[in-house]
């Protein structure tokens, strides 16, 4: 996942430089190509690694769940996903009321909560940095 977030990184930082429209048309492409890539490896790579990527860009050490985006029926495969990609530790916060369920899920297919710690969330309203809120860490056994 560090490989795609790596290159789209980079294709982002030559589009907002470009200095013509070709350039940024050819970018675009280049990240087009790159999405039917992470899209090709299916439903679940794509979930994951749409979390991993908005973990990354607010400076999350940890991938970041949100239990507001995914249903305890989808727990067995983010797991599965996260053992295959090498996502031995994540963090999981909570906007709704599923959490605990989703949690269970997710210590039913392997891994283990370790406690909890603070992650980036949203971009400060008319401030540098994030707002912080706690999340779960779990880790696979």
């Amino acid at each position: 996942m560090e490989k795609y977030f790596e290159k789209i990184q980079e294709i982002k930082a030559v589009i907002n430089n470009a200095a013509t429209e070709t350039e940024k048309e050819t970018g675009k492409a280049e990240l087009e190509t790159i999405s039917k890539e992470i899209a090709a490896q299916g439903e679940y790579f794509s979930k994951v690694y749409k979390h991993y990527e908005a973990s990354r860009e607010k400076g999350n050490n940890l991938l970041n769940l949100n239990s507001g985006d995914i249903w305890p029926r989808e727990v067995a495969d983010l797991a599965k996903a996260f053992k295959e990609n090498g996502i031995r530790e994540f963090t999981l916060t909570s906007h709704c009321t599923n959490t605990n369920e989703i949690a269970w899920e997710f210590i039913k297919n392997g891994y283990n909560q370790q406690g909890m710690t603070l992650v980036n969330n949203s971009k400060k309203f008319f401030e540098d940095g994030y707002d912080q809120e706690p999340a779960f860490i779990f880790r696979i056994s």
